[in-house]
This record gives structure tokens, sequence and C-alpha cells, in this order.
């Protein structure tokens, strides 16, 4: 049975749209042209279909070959083939310009196929673009290395950020200017932020970390603050409970005598005789011919004092006056001040200045310094007039031979300098001192054995390099020695005061 209707319809469209593919070739060569596939096909524009497309267009391609072909030629071709009651769908292509249907008796124009679905066509290229591989390689880059990342190790990143740390961090505030070790008062933070931080900086290439905190959390105080909790065991600082267990030091005497101000005194002796107990003739290897005890046998003067102010000076004890200029003799046991900022006898250079070469402990906690020293004079040779003092040798500061030439340190003259060498006792209005002085005439001062070596001058050392665990019988005739009460205590197993 033939077909009819809408199968008819489809069958047509679809034969003659096999016939044109089959012939296409023979089909443009008869028509002298390419009929331009591309001006029959359909794409979607605005919304609705529209026929002609370029190469940036989508081709709309149809489920039917019937909704593809035009409408009003398909109804001619099937009234054609209903009225001779066949379904031969026979087509000859006589001379490629026009279409038979045999049993229809229909010809259709070439010219006019485009209304026949050859917008369905996809256009094929048939040809291909031939790459030489060995050219290809020579040209492109086909190592990928690069691609990958360049992964560093922990301990790299570490370093990384310790070297971008030291370039970042800036220079340390001058905070202590008088090396007092604290920070100056007039320290500024937002004159140093002015140099260092980089926000402050009109170049964008310039500045460092931010040092206070600015509520970015990426300043030096915030880095600070984070480092404090990673931390914490070696910043907590434990105070130790120390249960003091030493018993407290009772005074043997119940009070003592108070001088208001040096060079004042009293004398206690025996009311009978004229004799004061250090002038007692004495004949020994030192005196072949009777002399004073004193400077025969020597002698050990001890005291407890507390200096109650810093400018004060003056004798502490006397027999006689070593330094009179008129009939001089005895002895005398004094102490003076020392002030860091006034000038010696050059009036250029500083007690400070001198002493932080030859004695730089000398002014570390106070801007004075207070010595004691004790002064001889051996007056039993009128043609010698020996004279002996207590001060000792220091590194770059030898102790000189005052018996020699009569001529002790003092200030002005040309021994002022040796000031430094005496004894001194710190500062400290609070604290007592225990003084022991003493003239032992049998020792030999030899000057050139260990002219800068205190322990030597003060009996302690045999030569520059021994020391002894008796005493030495070298060094000074005059020595002084002082101690703290809190030292004394401490070594005898007390508690301080």
């Amino acid at each position: 049975m033939p077909a009819t209707g809408r199968e008819l319809r489809e069958l047509i469209s679809k034969t003659v749209s096999e016939l044109i593919i089959q012939n296409y070739a023979s089909i443009v060569n008869a028509l002298g042209y390419d009929p331009n596939i591309q001006g029959h096909q359909s794409t979607i524009a605005e919304g609705s279909s529209q026929v002609g497309i370029d190469d940036s267009d989508t081709l709309l391609i149809y489920g039917s070959e019937l909704q593809a072909a035009s409408s009003e030629k398909i109804e001619e071709l099937a009234l054609a083939f209903e009225a001779a009651s066949s379904d031969d769908m026979t087509l000859l292509t006589t001379d490629y310009e026009n279409i038979l249907f045999v049993d229809a008796g229909i010809t259709i124009s070439i010219p006019s196929f485009g209304d026949l679905n050859i917008g369905q066509y996809i256009g094929l290229n048939l040809t291909q673009d031939v790459i030489d591989l060995d050219k290809a390689r020579e040209i492109l880059d086909t190592e990928l290395n690069e691609l990958i990342p360049n992964l560093k190790t922990q301990e790299q990143k570490i370093k990384d950020f310790f070297t971008s740390w030291d370039a970042l961090k800036g220079n340390i505030p001058a905070f202590d200017l008088d090396n007092d070790t604290f920070v100056d008062e007039d320290f500024n933070s937002d004159t140093y932020a002015t140099g260092h931080d980089y926000t402050q900086q009109s170049d964008a290439y310039s500045g460092y970390i931010v040092r206070l905190k600015d509520g970015s959390g990426m300043t030096m105080q915030d880095l600070r603050d984070d480092l404090v909790r990673y931390l914490r065991d070696i910043d907590e600082a434990i105070e130790p409970i120390i249960v003091e267990e030493r018993p407290k030091y009772e005074n043997k005497s119940p009070g003592y005598i108070k001088f208001r101000n040096l060079n004042q005194g009293i004398i206690i002796r025996k009311q009978e005789g004229t004799d004061v107990g250090i002038e007692e003739p004495v004949i020994n290897s030192i005196c072949i011919d009777p002399g004073p005890s004193y400077l025969c046998a020597g002698f050990t003067i001890t005291m407890w004092v507390r200096f109650l102010d810093k400018v004060n000076t003056g004798t502490l004890f006397n027999f006689g006056n070593p330094t009179r200029d008129i009939d001089p003799k005895g002895f005398k046991l004094e102490t003076f001040v020392i002030d860091k900022d006034e000038f010696m006898q050059d009036n250029t250079t500083t007690w400070g200045t001198h002493a932080t070469t030859y004695a730089p402990d000398t002014f570390a906690n106070n801007d004075k310094a207070r010595f004691v020293r004790l002064v001889v004079r051996d007056y039993r040779d009128a043609s010698d007039m020996l004279i002996y003092d207590s001060h000792i040798g220091l590194t770059g500061q030898a102790r000189v031979a005052t018996h020699l030439d009569g001529v002790i340190p003092d200030f002005g003259n040309a021994k002022e300098h040796l000031l430094l060498n005496y004894t001194q006792i710190p500062i400290d209005f609070d604290e007592w001192y225990f003084i022991v002085a003493s003239y032992n005439p049998v020792n030999t001062e030899t000057i050139g054995v260990a002219d800068n070596t205190p322990a030597y001058w003060l009996g302690y050392m045999s030569d520059e390099s021994t020391y002894v665990s008796s005493p030495s019988g070298a060094g000074a005739k005059c020595k002084i020695e002082v101690i703290s009460k809190s030292a004394l205590l401490r070594a005898r197993g007390y508690a301080p005061e």
C-alpha cells in the first residue's frame, strides 16, 4: 500500500536530501557555482529561527527532515504521488540541474533545491595540517618542570623568616643615652616612629615594622605579646621563699660614742705620769738604740665607723701630727673625699676621667668616693725624716716610695693622681665599717718587685705571682683593711641586720 500523509511527505523529504548529497559534487559542477550551504542553514537568534549563518553561529539541526524542508515543495510532490497511487520514490538526475521523480512524473529544478532541505547538511573539513614533530620539538618548550612549585623545607622557611626579620626590624631605639641603665626621661617614641615605622614613610619601599600596637596586628608589640605565650616557662619568675635560720647578732656594748664632726675626739689615759702607752722605749732589730714602741714594734688601730654624709673629711685617730711643718712626728688615720666632676691639678682632667683609666670602679655607684689612709712619720733620724703611708699599687698606676723623698700623695702636688690608690670605703649612710689600720716596721718596702699588684703591698704575696698564707714580710709598712658590719656578720654565720 502506497505511503500517504505525513509518512509520504517525510519519505519525500529524506529521499531528495539523500540524492542531493550523493551527487553534490556533480551538481555543483553542472551549476557552475557552489550553492553556499551556510546561506540555507538556520540558527536561533533573538528567540526565533533565522536562515543564514556564519562561522560564529550555532547550527540549528531539526529532528525530522520534514521540519527542515519547504512545506510548499513537499506538499506539491506528495499530491503528485498520491495521484499516481505509487510509493516508488525512484529519482533520476538527468543533467544534474533537474531531479525527475519517475512515477510522479515531476521534474524539480536544482537551483531551487535549497528549499528541499540542504540546510541540514554539516560541512566537513576535507584537509588537515601536517605537523613536523621534529621541528615542533625544536621550537616548542615541552619541558613542564617550571610548572611544578618550588617547595621549601621547614628549615629553609625558618631561615628565610629570620633573614626577613633582620632586614625589617630596623635599629634599636636609643633608650639610654646617659648609660644609667634606665630609659631616658626625654626618650620620645613618636620621634623614633617617625624615622622607623614604614607607615610613616613617604617612600613605599622604606621603613621597618611598626614598633607599637596600631590595631593592625602586625607590629613588634603584637609579635612580642604572641611570643610571650610560647616562653612562659622562661619568663615566669618564681620568688623563692627563704626562711632565715641564722641567729640575730646581739651587740655586746649597749651603745657607742658619737662624734658629730671629724677632727674631734677624746683621750683616755691614766692620770699619773706622761706615758700614754705607745712611746715606751724599745730596743730590737729595728731600733738598736731605744726608740718609741709605736715605731720600733709597730701598732694596730681598730675602730667601728659609720659616715653620715659624703662630704666631710678629716682625722679619725691620731698621735701627734706626722705632716706638720714644724717638728712632725706621730701618725694619723684620716679620711678624704674625691668628687667625680672636680678637676685635678692640671685643671683639664676630672677625677672621673682619670679613674676611668686607672680605677674604673671608683665612681661606679656614686659621684663621690670616700677613702681612708694611714700616715706614719719616723722622726728618729732627723736628716731623713722618713714618712710612710698606706697607698697600694694599681694596674697602670704603681706605688711609689714616699720614704725616699718624704712626700705623700695629696691634692695639688705631683703625686695627686695616687690618691685613688688608697683604701676606698663605700658610701652607705646606714652601714657600719670596721677599720683595721696597722704599721709594721719589719716590712721592706721594695720598689720594682710588684709595683702594680695590690695584694703584694697588703702583705699577701712574696712577689708578683706567689701568694702566702702568713704575712710575707714584704709590702707597705702601713696597711689598711676594711670590712662592713653586714659582711662580718655573714662571715660569722649571723643574719644581717
